[in-house]
C-alpha cells in the first residue's frame, strides 16, 4: 500500500480541532521517512531561503513575537502607531523603517467604532487589512477560535499576501481547555501552527498580550518558549501627553543592534505623533537637572518624567539632591 498523503489522513479522521492535526501530523511521520540530508544539501537550501529583513527598528521578518501590557497601558495605539510606519514606510520613534510593507490586523476586542476611531487616516488602504471577530457574533456564527482548523486556515488564507501579522489581543482567540484558562501551556498549544506558518512563510507575527500585576506577560512560561522576541509596556507619566510608557525586551532571539534593546519612553503627543527616548537619556537628564540643584518638583516639570521615576533616580543619587527648600 502507497505512503498516504497528510491531507488523506486528515480526511479519515475528520476531526476539525488542534489536537486531532497534532495526532494526523505524528501518524504521517510514522507513514513515511524522517527528512534526513547531508550539511552540504542544508547550506544550499538555507542559500536559496529568503534571508530575514528589518521591518520596523528591532522587528524584521521570520520571526514572531509578543508585545504584552496591562489593561489602558495603549497597545492598541502603539499597534496603530505601528501600522502607520511600516505601510508608509516612515520612522516610528527613534526606530527606522527600510521600506513600506503591508499588514493585517486581526482584531478581536475592539468594536467598529473605536477601531475606525484609532486608525490613522493616512494609511493606504491597500497597505492594510483589517478582520474585526465582532463580526461573526453580529452574523450570528460562532466565535473565532485558534483551536479550530478551519479558523486557523482561513486567517493564513487572507493574511497570505501580507508581510506583517498582528493579533490584537491573543486571549480573546484561544478557546481554553477544558478545566483549564486561556493562560495555560494546553491552550497556548493552539497558536503553535500559526506561528510555525509565519515563520515558514516569512512574515512578521506579533501577538498582543496581556501582562501580570508583576509586569511580565500573563500565564504559563510555556508562552514565551518560541517567541523571537518579547517586549513590555508599563505606564508612564508625560507632561503634556495623554499616553505614554516605556518598553522592555525581556527576551531576543536574533542579532540586532544593542541600541535596539535599550529600555525607551514613548508618548502620544496632541497632533498623534509618537515621540521616543531610550530611558537612559531621561535618567541622565535627570541627573544633570540635580547636579544644577533642581528640585525634584522642577524636575518633573522639566522633563515630563513621572512622580515616581524621577523619585527612584533621585534616591539612587541623594547626594546631588538640594539641601534646603523647593524639594516637595
Amino acid at each position: 500500500m502507497g505512503r498516504k498523503t497528510q491531507g488523506e489522513l486528515e480526511q479519515e479522521g475528520g476531526v476539525a480541532d488542534l489536537e486531532s492535526q497534532r495526532r494526523l501530523r505524528l501518524a504521517y511521520r510514522r507513514n513515511g521517512a524522517l527528512p534526513f540530508e547531508t550539511v552540504g544539501k542544508l547550506r544550499a537550501r538555507a542559500s536559496e531561503m529568503a534571508v530575514p529583513e528589518i521591518v520596523c527598528g528591532p522587528f524584521q521578518t521570520g520571526t514572531w513575537g509578543i508585545i504584552a501590557g496591562g489593561p489602558g497601558t495603549g497597545k492598541s495605539m502603539f499597534v496603530m502607531g505601528l501600522a502607520e510606519a511600516i505601510t508608509l514606510g516612515r520612522k516610528f520613534g527613534d526606530w527606522t523603517v527600510p521600506k513600506a510593507r503591508s499588514m493585517v490586523i486581526i482584531d478581536a476586542e475592539m468594536t467598529p467604532h473605536e477601531l475606525a476611531r484609532r486608525i490613522p487616516m493616512c494609511i493606504p488602504d491597500e497597505r492594510l487589512l483589517l478582520c474585526t471577530l465582532d463580526l461573526l457574533e453580529r452574523n450570528g456564527e460562532p466565535p473565532f477560535s485558534l483551536g479550530n482548523i478551519a479558523d486557523q486556515t482561513a486567517l493564513k488564507d487572507g493574511s497570505a499576501g501580507y508581510d506583517v501579522v498582528v493579533v490584537d489581543n491573543i486571549e480573546y482567540t484561544l478557546e481554553p481547555k477544558e478545566g483549564r484558562d486561556t493562560w495555560h501551556a494546553e491552550t497556548w498549544g493552539q497558536v503553535e501552527p500559526l506561528t510555525r506558518w509565519a515563520k515558514a512563510a516569512n512574515k512578521l507575527l506579533i501577538l498582543i498580550d496581556h501582562t501580570n500585576k508583576d509586569g511580565h506577560v500573563q500565564g504559563s512560561l510555556a508562552k514565551q518558549r518560541g517567541a523571537s522576541f518579547v517586549m513590555t509596556l508599563e505606564p508612564q507619566f508625560v507632561e503634556q501627553s495623554a499616553l505614554a510608557f516605556s518598553s522592555s525586551f525581556s527576551k531576543m532571539r536574533y542579532q540586532i543592534d544593542e541600541s535596539l534593546k535599550r529600555k525607551r519612553v514613548w508618548w502620544l503627543d496632541e497632533f498623534g505623533d509618537w515621540h521616543c527616548e531610550p530611558e537612559e537619556s531621561k535618567k541622565n537628564q535627570i541627573i544633570d537637572l540635580m547636579r544644577q540643584g533642581i528640585s525634584r518638583k522642577d524636575i518633573i516639570a522639566e522633563t515630563g518624567a513621572s512622580r515616581g521615576f524621577v523619585y527612584k533616580i533621585c534616591r539612587q543619587n541623594k547626594r546631588l539632591l538640594p539641601r534646603k527648600g523647593g524639594d516637595k
